[in-house]
């Protein structure tokens, strides 16, 4: 399974099965992509000019071929579910053309827009299509009927800012307001439009995103990073439509933006629905879960791991040195493993501690992104912990003595890793996984483990024990 990745520089294949990129094509730039049977289509600007001529560019499994097409500025391309036509709009002269896929002759141009009402994104259902148009920055969808010599039928008003890749799924269809970097639902039903999930968490630089198709209850968006003007980047985020959390966000070397994403087994405007095919990190694989493992998410950890390992280590070399006697401080630097930040000696009361105090922000908002509020009754212990190279121990997780370990569930958010940091848990036999660097995962903590990094880099890991049970109600 591949995901075509249409960039202002090259085309690009993801792997989805193999998390494995290579390059299809360079020296270009590509808007839009489509697939038909095994070729790769693409509408292209080889000349690098926004209003110079588009072309239509198909690989085959042993050349590529060029055609000239009518419009420029193209901004969307899908294919008929019965595979015989092709549509794309130009949204510079508000045309919507149609193609024949096979003879690759045009079949109709029909005005939609105008200079002022620039048409977008567009997606068809049944004998109707669903055009986003612009004005003045605020988009309109409109419905019309072709078998009706395309009349408009039906128009949503002011749905959202700059509407980006129409897919139909649940009750109406997910589109992106790109400018803001969210992906949002527009509920045909109650005509309501919500916003599902946003990347501003995102805050070293600003993000607009294209790109979006969706599998099962997944969506795959094409993020977009805006920096200087030569240091473009981008890449691939996951997000799951059932809890509107982000699975797993992934940076690609594009060397510019992504323009448009194409699943290779289904269709952009669709809910592509696959069987036994569940999302890891990043990836697919086909198990959700484990008897030892739940993986939750993905949490951008790259502003966590800076403050916290900044403050891990200033304190544990320079404070404690000055307060513990030199021989418990010598002692203390030999430890493999470090707890530290958000709780006390005895675990309990973390609230309460001078470290919790000074970023619960950070605390709070990965408590809501894990379990959808600030509010922490639920929590029982939440500290850092550190694992040093060459750290290896096991733990009886059936010990009467840490009995009370077993009432709760234990959270794990990877803030720096390697792929030789391993939890390895006995189920009849061991089981070993890996942590990737801001991946969220729940364990088993009713079964025997152990803990090794044999990786050449220190580990540390935000670790939240939890209960269903509300544990303190003061603090709801």
């Amino acid at each position: 399974m591949n995901i075509i990745i249409a960039t202002n520089s090259n085309i690009l294949i993801y792997n989805l099965e193999d998390n494995i990129i290579k390059t299809l094509e360079g020296k270009g730039d590509y808007y839009e992509t489509l697939i038909n049977d095994t070729d790769i289509i693409t509408i292209s600007n080889t000349q690098f000019k926004k209003h110079s001529y588009n072309y239509l560019k198909i690989f085959d499994n042993k050349d590529s071929k060029l055609f000239k097409i009518e419009g420029s500025n193209i901004n969307s391309l899908i294919k008929s579910t019965d595979n015989k036509f092709f549509y794309y709009t130009s949204s510079n002269t508000g045309m919507l053309f149609k193609y024949n896929i096979k003879t690759l002759q045009l079949e109709e141009n029909i005005q939609l827009g105008n200079d002022k009402k620039k048409i977008g994104s567009i997606a068809l259902k049944k004998n109707f299509i669903y055009v986003a148009i612009e004005y003045n920055e605020i988009s309109d969808v409109c419905i019309y009927d072709i078998s009706n010599n395309y009349n408009k039928i039906k128009t949503y008003k002011r749905i959202s800012y700059n509407i980006k890749n129409i897919v139909f799924w649940s009750t109406g269809f997910l589109f992106l307001n790109s400018d803001n970097a969210e992906l949002c639902f527009f509920n045909e039903n109650t005509q309501e439009s919500l916003i599902l999930f946003s990347f501003n968490f995102i805050k070293d630089c600003k993000i607009f995103l294209s790109g979006l198709f969706v599998i099962n209850n997944f969506a795959f968006i094409g993020v977009n990073y805006i920096a200087t003007k030569f240091n473009h980047s981008s890449g691939l985020a996951c997000v799951d439509l059932s809890t509107n959390r982000i699975i797993w966000l992934k940076k690609i070397n594009t060397k510019s933006y992504i323009n448009s994403i194409t699943f290779s087994k289904g269709y952009k405007y669709l809910t592509n629905k696959i069987k036994n095919m569940f999302i890891k990190f990043p990836g697919i694989f086909k198990y959700e879960e484990t008897k030892m493992i739940r993986r939750i998410g993905y949490y951008p950890s790259k502003e966590l791991y800076t403050i916290f390992s900044k403050e891990l280590y200033t304190i544990f070399s320079k404070e404690l040195s000055k307060e513990l006697s030199k021989e418990l401080s010598k002692e203390l630097s030999k430890e493999q493993i470090i707890k530290f930040l958000y709780t006390n000696s005895d675990y309990s009361k973390f609230y309460q501690t001078i470290y919790f105090k000074k970023y619960q922000k950070y605390i709070r908002d990965i408590i809501r992104y894990i379990f959808g509020t600030k509010k922490i009754g639920n929590i029982v212990t939440c500290y850092l912990v550190l694992f040093k190279r060459g750290y290896s121990k096991s733990i009886n997780n059936m010990d009467k003595s840490i009995e009370s370990d077993r009432k709760y569930h234990r959270i794990y958010l990877s803030l720096h890793s390697n792929n030789k940091m391993l939890f390895n848990f006995f189920n009849s036999k061991w089981e070993s996984f890996n942590i990737n660097k801001g991946e969220i995962v729940e364990f088993n903590n009713n079964t025997n483990y152990s803990i090794t990094n044999k990786g050449n880099n220190d580990c540390m890991y935000l670790v939240i024990d939890y209960s269903k049970k509300i544990i303190n109600k003061s603090l709801l």
